[in-house]
């Protein structure tokens, strides 16, 4: 019999059980939470680089347009860009041309708002990239419209000096940069004189005006 005073000679007692701790539903190890990290760290990065991506192109745009640079999108289309210009009277283009015939026009009667006046001197022009510039130089007893090609002197029509005026309006086909069809004329340059020094001219008037338009010789060839 087992005495109920010594403990010890009875059956040995069972140890007791270690209850394991359960995970929760949400639980996640320390290597999971790094990659998670890691993960959201280089989307961040992609993103901030894809923000100063578009403010530095947009920065670029703006020096583009500072520095007129010619830009040729469409080569089936005439691209055209208004340089700044260097001195009082002058105008400037770089000028991009498709392939086929063209001729630069010049005219300083009857000058209108829109449409185009009898032209007075014209010279064909190639295909291909020009820089274009008219200048009206100030001559003692007459006016002069002078255009350069290219760098060299290439039209220029001579007028009294009482043809001119102090008011002018001048109405560009053309801001900045931009393209146009080949099969349609292009003003550069349209420069209206005033008649009254209040200025307000209405009808056609005395001015410059440049432009380049297919060359209708090559047109009743075909």
């Amino acid at each position: 019999m087992t005495d109920p005073a010594n403990p010890s000679d009875g059956p040995a007692a069972s140890p007791p059980v270690a209850e394991r701790t359960k995970k929760g539903r949400w639980q996640v190890g320390l290597r999971t939470l790094l990659l998670l990290i890691w993960a959201v760290a280089a989307w961040l990065g992609v993103i901030m680089n894809r923000e100063k991506t578009l403010v530095m192109q947009s920065r670029l745009n703006v020096l583009r347009s500072l520095a007129r640079e010619l830009e040729v999108d469409d080569p089936g289309r005439i691209a055209v860009v208004k340089k700044l210009n260097q001195w009082m009277g002058e105008e400037r283009w770089d000028l991009y041309l498709p392939s086929g015939s063209y001729r630069i026009c010049m005219a300083t009667r009857e000058v209108g708002t829109t449409g185009f006046p009898p032209v007075m001197k014209s010279m064909p022009i190639a295909p291909g990239t020009h820089a274009i510039a008219v200048d009206q130089p100030r001559v003692k007893d007459s006016w002069k419209g002078v255009l350069t090609l290219d760098g060299s002197v290439q039209l220029t029509i001579e007028e009294t000096k009482e043809f001119s005026s102090d008011s002018s309006e001048t109405s560009d086909d053309i801001s900045i940069s931009d393209q146009f069809p080949s099969d349609q004329p292009l003003v550069l340059h349209r420069c209206r004189f005033s008649s009254s020094p209040s200025g307000g001219t209405t009808g056609p008037s005395n001015g410059l005006m440049i432009w380049i338009e297919p060359d209708p010789e090559s047109r009743r060839a075909r």
